[in-house]
């Protein structure tokens, strides 16, 4: 009984030694960073766990700094939280437009048309999502002078995201307020189209391309424009490049009198067209020397649509020259046959990039190598021959 109860002292002294060092360092913290941020969670963790405290202060202590350790962790949590609900406040044009969607909605009687007021010579482009508001649209005369506006940027700057835009944006108002029917108000609306599948050529944005065409169609068959033969011969190539089984569909559209302007049919017969004509040919039955010579001389933005076509017809034409010339080809009648005609170091720098193996040969000369070249072709990034 005598050793337990001295054991019994001897566990309270321990104790109590650990009570006072908990004691010490609560004390040593109250004017400190840690304190403040953990006041509450502190007291509440001591107001819930003081029979534990009591009995077990060294997990106690743990337990706290643990508690302490989470509400930092939560106010890092809280910030990134405001932040977040930062970027999704509302916004002074968020106000406005709310404002706007709860204002009373436009109504138009039967046979009236939006007019437009906004003298704005630049605008973003919104899809409608319901009856626009005059103040939203630019009246005709506002809308050329946006559209020379866009048309000198374009120029000196080549922005095309910023083109895009404006000249969708133009559109829209011109579509609001009626004036892409196929009538004399529609010669402006004609010219937008036009320039804006032009630009959309030039970056090689055939999507953008397409839709202005299909507005065109209709404008070009009542004499609205004298680029008609210009763009039956983008959509004529515009089938070749992208869509070649609806070749023979465009052909019948184009040979057809319907197609041209007050039912004159000679238009099928413009140096554009026939052009066009000659490069759909040469696609048809693999005639890559009248291909690579139309393709070099293309008249207007022709070669712009041409581009994705000549690269795809060269690798046939390679893949075929490795085949009949075996097993040599001379670096010189490679050129001229896959289209660059006497610039041997462009053509040695295409073929290179294709995977196509040079080799020298007679006279120190380099050659293609054909059965090493159709290996390599077979075994690259581009397995198998090209597809027709």
């Amino acid at each position: 009984r005598k050793e337990r109860k001295e054991r019994k002292e001897r566990k309270e002294r321990k104790l109590e030694r650990k009570r006072a060092k908990i004691a010490a360092a609560d004390s040593s913290s109250s004017s400190s960073e840690l304190e403040q941020a953990a006041s509450a969670p502190a007291a509440a963790v001591a107001a819930r766990t003081s029979c534990f405290s009591s009995s077990y202060p060294t997990l106690s202590r743990r337990y706290a700094s643990s508690a302490i350790i989470g509400h930092v962790v939560g106010d890092a949590e809280r910030r990134q939280r405001d932040e977040r609900a930062a970027r999704f406040a509302q916004s002074e044009a968020d106000a406005q437009l709310r404002v706007r969607a709860s204002a009373p909605q436009p109504r138009l009687q039967p046979g009236e048309h939006v007019r437009g007021t906004s003298m704005a010579l630049e605008k973003s482009y919104l899809r409608l999502t319901a009856l626009p508001r005059a103040d939203d649209v630019r009246p005709l005369t506002v809308l050329i002078e946006a559209f020379d506006n866009v048309r000198q940027r374009w120029r000196r700057h080549r922005d095309y995201p910023y083109a895009c835009e404006q000249l969708k944006a133009i559109r829209q108002d011109l579509t609001v307020q009626h004036l892409t029917s196929a009538t004399p108000r529609a010669r402006f609306a004609t010219l937008v189209y036009e320039a804006h599948a032009r630009i959309a050529l030039e970056a090689a944005d055939f999507d953008e391309f397409a839709q202005c065409q299909s507005q065109l169609r209709p404008l070009h068959r009542f004499g609205l424009s004298s680029c008609h033969a210009e763009f039956v011969a983008y959509r004529l190539l515009h089938c070749i490049a992208l869509r070649g089984e609806a070749l023979a569909e465009e052909l019948n559209g184009i040979l057809s009198p319907f197609t041209w302007a007050n039912g004159d049919g000679d238009g099928a017969s413009t140096p554009s067209v026939q052009q066009a004509l000659k490069v759909a040919v040469a696609v048809q039955g693999s005639d890559w020397a009248t291909l690579f010579r139309e393709a070099a001389r293309m008249r207007h933005l022709g070669g712009c649509i041409l581009r994705p076509v000549v690269e795809a017809q060269r690798r046939r034409a390679l893949w075929a020259a490795c085949k009949v010339f075996a097993p040599n080809l001379e670096l010189r009648r490679a050129a001229s046959f896959l289209g660059f005609g006497c610039d041997e170091a462009a053509c040695t720098e295409w073929l290179r990039a294709e995977e196509a193996v040079l080799s020298r040969g007679a006279g120190n000369t380099l050659v293609l190598d054909g059965r090493s070249t159709r290996q390599a072709l077979r075994n690259g990034p581009r397995a198998g021959p090209p597809t027709p």
